[in-house]
């Protein structure tokens, strides 16, 4: 029944982003009185923690009247200020935010959301509902966790040459297009809703020795800290940055990565490139199974390009990256029962009669099957 709800709330979201972005489009065409740019908040970065049984919202705002309000970035002076704000919803900490900024909050040049580990979950469809009634918000605006408060991300200053939003921008979608981390948006919550898993980048923020805090933020950096795994709207596992790139590899949805390997008693590194993925499922004395395996050039120092190198290099990486994704299938589906790696969909693809009749209980599958993965390396 609980799944049977879960599904329905996730079409019901699924319809709201539709309609969202008609309301993009018809609004990059007419949509009313022009603003000026005094007349707005302009947030550039969200950042949503759990406070007791509400929420604590912090914003980067951009500020017109502000030292570096004639450019988009001043390289003597901060131009973003961060501004913190409670409700029962994140609707409500936005009023609050709008009525101590004095002005319309707009959303037009969001460029990230950030939600704290202890954030729960369970509702996306609620949690995210000011996203979905705001036409000015991008759907494809990437979502990540914090290692530790959102608010920590938020009061990060960066480097004079961008704004702190443009940098963890930066940093997630480089890392998105390296296969650092996994590629999760706006519009990706549907499919939270529905599966009841997710999997986001997470960003973790250091803080300078002697680093004050201000209204313009701290001192400091952010990095990518790994993956966060989310499970029925809870944190459940920090993956770390090796653990974490297996996964995106393992999901199949890369064309680049990078590993680590020994030759030699010495360890290497190695690129990752030319990644292609093909998946079947079958029977197997009686038990499914779900087959992945993947082709891929490995691009290792240019010291090691003899015959014997090159084999001994193809071997090891091979056996460490198989190793390390029956490591992470056995945590993560089986012990965990989650499926960041969509496998349940390549059920239904490759063996439609095996997804229907699990179609109430796919974790209960995902735990029965057996997973084989199959690398096949060419070192360059």
């Amino acid at each position: 029944m609980i799944r049977e709800l879960n599904k329905n709330a996730a079409k019901k979201l699924r319809v709201y982003l539709m309609a969202a972005a008609v309301l993009v489009m018809v609004g990059f065409t007419h949509w009313g009185r022009s603003h000026n740019i005094d007349d707005r908040a302009m947030v550039h970065a969200m950042g949503i923690d759990q406070d007791g049984d509400g929420l604590r919202v912090s914003l980067q705002i951009f500020k017109p009247d502000g030292p570096g309000g004639d450019t988009a970035i001043d390289t003597a002076q901060p131009n973003v200020r961060v501004m913190t704000c409670r409700g029962r919803t994140v609707g409500e900490a936005l009023q609050e935010a709008g009525a101590k900024a004095g002005r319309e909050l707009f959303f037009g040049h969001l460029q990230l959301i950030c939600l704290g580990e202890e954030l729960d979950l369970e509702d996306p469809e609620e949690l995210f509902a000011f996203a979905v009634k705001d036409k000015n918000i991008f759907l494809g605006t990437p979502i990540c966790t914090a290692d530790g408060t959102a608010e920590e991300i938020m009061r990060v200053r960066s480097s004079p040459e961008e704004t702190a939003a443009e940098a963890m921008g930066d940093l997630i979608e480089n890392g998105i297009s390296e296969g650092q981390v996994p590629d999760y948006r706006l519009i990706d919550v549907a499919a939270t809703e529905e599966s009841g898993t997710a999997a986001m980048a997470m960003l973790r923020a250091s803080e300078e020795e002697n680093g004050s805090s201000s209204e313009e933020g701290q001192g400091g950096s952010v990095e990518l800290a790994g993956t966060a795994v989310i499970r029925e709207g809870r944190l459940v596992k920090k993956l770390d940055p090796e653990q974490s790139r297996t996964c995106v590899l393992m999901a199949g949805r890369t064309e680049r990565s990078s590993t680590a390997f020994t030759l030699g008693g010495r360890r290497y590194s190695a690129r990752l490139t030319d990644i292609s993925v093909s998946s079947r499922v079958y029977i197997s004395a009686g038990r499914p199974v779900l087959e992945r395996r993947f082709s891929l050039t490995a691009r290792v120092p240019a010291d090691l390009h003899s015959a014997e190198d090159s084999a001994a290099a193809a071997a090891d990486i091979r056996d460490r990256l198989e190793a390390d994704m029956a490591a992470a299938a056995e945590e993560l589906i089986v012990d965990r029962g989650t499926d960041i790696f969509g496998f349940f969909t390549q059920v239904r693809h490759s063996a439609p009669a095996l997804a229907v009749r699990y179609e109430q209980s796919p974790e209960k599958l995902l735990r029965l099957m057996q997973y084989r993965f199959i690398v096949e390396v060419d070192v360059e």
